[in-house]
């Protein structure tokens, strides 16, 4: 397993749950009873069952080792044979309910990694697809692994390839609510279910000895409906590939897909760039811990009409089969009391599916013009988030690149934005037109994403006691006292955000040859002492590191940090050299809004409005490189092959790991290291995909766009 995923999985795996099978496919979901598909499949008459063994008959040797995919190729014959009998009854039957699409298994990926998603190069043994589709990882629906051992580490290994498994599946796929992966050790059958709480894993059984319930797994997989293999029914699909979402009784539609995060626990955030009466929106579709004080849309409304952060339209959670859709629905069918590891399900988060709608539909920080329009966008950001905390009480604590966005007001005087509640606030923040040309105007900078905020009381106290604790952040971007460990009883402060704006722009610099989303082309700061920034064994050690270059003197600082800069910010680095010192170095008192402003300001006045850069002849490996091949843009590099050179960032000091490989040299192209989001839990896996989708995109999100 991705070290990173077991990290995020820890004490979130609830196995050995009886009833599992029965809870996901009760008859009611299939098209017939299973005691009425049994009696035509399991019977002495029947093709299908060897009555003198009592034994399916067909079934290959799964004791044999696999070899070129021979074994997965039998036994997807062997299910394809079964799943397509119980088509055939069911559409006998009148009152079946026989669905227009039915799936099927496939192994043809056995032997070859599966195409279509994140970089990794997985080979599930057996994926179940609709008949007619071309397998990829955006069209599975269910993966299998199977091995001929039914030893406790084979057992495992199943384990550890259906959770990589999951996590492409919930990579590349955006309408999951969960996903399921079934087990083979020889003819014992386990079924694991992957949602954003964590993993639930059934009973094993043999389906040789029963029978019925390989009826009853192999009929609701390939013909019950979607939502019921983890789906979302609220969804709908119109013709041409359009597609629908439905949130307070608006229906929107969906025009393009910004975000969708790489993780399995978590919030598992996806964001739609989406349309309604000619007007463009951003849906956040997101998984919430329903143990907070206070949700995201909450602090939003709280947050009205303070200019620079993102408005909320609309909200709601999402309903399936006329319940709330959270991840207790799935765990429900375990027994506390006699569950036997009842404190662990005791102690799991509820996570709650929720939509929220905002404005305006803004751009990515990447994407500035010019290095005025960058330092200017800062300046909007950090002016915003000081009313956010000085009007409204409300702090932040995930400032990041990927949280600070630009966006093109397109009308000159505030006009009221309704909420779902019927209020209306005074905004200088509005939905952008679809039939409005755009400005000339300098973009304006906006924050996003109050999913990690908190309100600070007069009391001293702070609201949300489900996110206060933790090391709420983006990590290259924590500031080191968050980092190293805030005293007890002492919550994040404005200044720790602000020294996270100082560490966005140090990243800007170092990871983009030029404006317009140019990323550097021949620079790795996994190659740098910078490294150490994101890749340790404890949040402490990096705070170290940090704090090190930090507070070095300035020539050391010049060469740790400044030295790396792109040739196109040289300019930029006597504004950072007094952003370092005025935080750092100068003075014991706390840095202050204006402080930053100031500094930044003058810097935006000195610099030209236009500028000629272009990447043609670009020093970073984007134009002319005499004799050398250019090196292209890529995320090449499969998920094992990172994960050997990249520690995870545990909470707590790991276990011994096994020595790695020494093969990284003959691997492809690296990848550079992207900010990961961090909140209870530590995922480096994300600090390498987070971006991926927004990369290509340019379009991203007023709502959160984070893991």
């Amino acid at each position: 397993m991705d070290p990173a995923l077991k990290e995020e999985l820890h004490e979130s795996q609830l196995f050995n749950v009886p009833r599992l099978i029965e809870h996901l496919f009760p008859d009611s979901v299939l098209p017939l009873a299973v005691d009425e598909l049994a009696e035509q499949l399991v019977n002495e008459r029947s093709f299908y069952w060897n009555p003198k063994r009592e034994t399916w008959a067909g079934c290959p040797d799964l004791t044999d080792p696999s070899q070129d995919g021979y074994v997965e190729t039998n036994l997807a014959v062997f299910l394809n044979a079964i799943g397509t009998a119980i088509h055939e009854i069911s559409k006998k039957n009148s009152n079946a309910k026989v669905p227009s699409k039915r799936r099927r298994w496939d192994m043809s990926t056995s032997t070859k990694p599966l195409p279509g998603g994140p970089s990794a190069a997985r080979k599930p043994d057996l994926i179940l697809i609709e008949v007619g589709e071309t397998p990829s990882w955006t069209t599975i629906k269910v993966t299998a692994e199977l091995t001929s051992n039914i030893e406790i580490k084979h057992q495992q290994h199943n384990e550890n390839q259906l959770t990589n498994g999951a996590c492409m599946v919930f990579s590349s796929q955006d309408e999951r609510r969960f996903h399921i992966g079934v087990s083979f050790c020889q003819t014992e059958v386990r079924v694991y279910v992957f949602d954003r709480a964590g993993v639930v894993g059934s009973v094993k059984f043999d389906f040789q000895k029963e029978p019925k319930m390989l009826i009853r797994l192999l009929a609701g997989l390939t013909l019950s409906d979607p939502s019921a293999i983890g789906f979302d029914p609220t969804i709908r699909h119109g013709l041409g590939g359009k597609r629908f979402v439905t949130v307070a009784d608006k229906e929107y539609e969906i025009i393009k897909t910004l975000f969708i995060s790489d993780n399995i626990r978590g919030r598992g955030t996806v964001c739609w760039h989406a349309r309604f009466d000619g007007t463009d929106y951003v849906i956040k579709d997101t998984w919430a811990n329903v143990f907070k004080e206070l949700t995201e849309p909450e602090i939003m409304k709280m947050a009205g009409d303070v200019e620079g952060i993102a408005h909320i339209v609309a909200e709601e959670i999402v309903q399936v089969n006329d319940r709330d859709d959270t991840t207790a629905n799935i765990r429900e069918v375990i027994d506390a009391e006699n569950y036997h590891d009842r404190d662990l399900h005791a102690d799991l988060v509820i996570q709650a599916h929720r939509r929220i709608v905002s404005t305006p539909l803004a751009e990515g920080l990447p994407y500035f013009s010019t290095k005025k329009e960058l330092v200017s966008v800062l300046i909007d950001a950090i002016e915003a988030h000081r009313r956010l905390v000085e009007e409204k009480k409300i702090l932040h604590r995930d400032i990041s690149m990927n949280n600070i966005m630009m966006y093109r007001p397109t009308l000159p005087e505030a006009q009221p934005n309704p909420t779902d509640e019927g209020d209306t606030h005074a905004s200088s923040i509005q939905p952008h037109s679809t039939d409005a040309g755009e400005s000339s105007q300098m973009r304006k900078g906006i924050l996003i994403d109050l999913d990690c905020a908190i309100v600070m009381r007069e009391d001293g106290r702070v609201s949300n006691p489900a996110t206060i604790g933790h090391r709420a952040g983006t990590l290259p971007f924590m500031a080191l006292e968050v980092l190293m460990g805030l005293p007890d009883g002492e919550e994040q402060k404005p200044r720790h955000d602000l020294e996270s704006f100082f560490y966005v722009l140090l990243w800007i610099c170092w990871d983009y040859a030029g404006p317009n989303n140019a990323e550097r082309q021949n620079f790795d700061i996994m190659r740098t002492d910078i490294k150490t920034w994101i890749a340790g064994k404890t949040f402490v050690k990096v705070g170290r590191c940090k704090r090190k270059d930090m507070r070095s003197d300035e020539e050391i600082f010049d060469d740790s940090v400044l030295s790396l800069f792109a040739p196109y910010f040289n300019d930029l680095k006597p504004c950072v050299e007094r952003l370092r010192k005025k935080m750092f170095t100068e003075t014991d008192e706390e840095i202050k809004h204006q402080d930053m402003i100031d500094i930044l300001e003058e810097t935006r006045k000195a610099l030209p409005d236009t500028e000629d850069w272009t990447p043609d002849h670009d020093k970073e490996g984007y134009g002319l490189t005499g004799s050398k091949k250019r090196k292209l843009k890529s995320y090449e590099r499969t998920l094992e092959v990172i994960e050997e050179e990249a520690e995870e960032l545990p909470l707590e000091p790991p276990a011994k790991r096994r020595k790695r490989a020494p093969k990284i040299e003959k691997r492809s192209r690296w990848t550079k290291p992207i900010p990961t989001n961090i909140h209870g839990m530590t995922t480096r896996r994300k600090a390498r995909l987070q971006f991926r989708g927004l990369a290509t995109s340019g379009l991203t999100c007023a709502p959160s766009c984070n893991l």
